[in-house]
């Protein structure tokens, strides 16, 4: 059960990425291009999102889910 509960506190974590990410991302692209601030921090989430899950995975390979 242990594997299921970090699995589920690692898909909270990406959705929380994912809640910033929405909130901070402009609605056009001109904003995004212009705004170096904007399109730092919007690409910066991308980064460590899946940098995190990563991390957590090689921790315990045994989560690892292959379809």
């Amino acid at each position: 059960m242990l594997d299921r509960e970090r699995i589920l506190g690692k898909l909270d974590e990406l959705e929380g990425y994912l809640h910033e990410l929405r909130q901070i991302a402009p609605a056009v692209l001109e904003e995004y291009q212009q705004s170096i601030e904007k399109r730092r921090a919007c690409e910066r989430l991308l980064q460590i999102a899946p940098s995190a899950n990563k991390a957590r995975m090689q921790q315990r390979p045994s989560l690892h889910l292959t379809p």
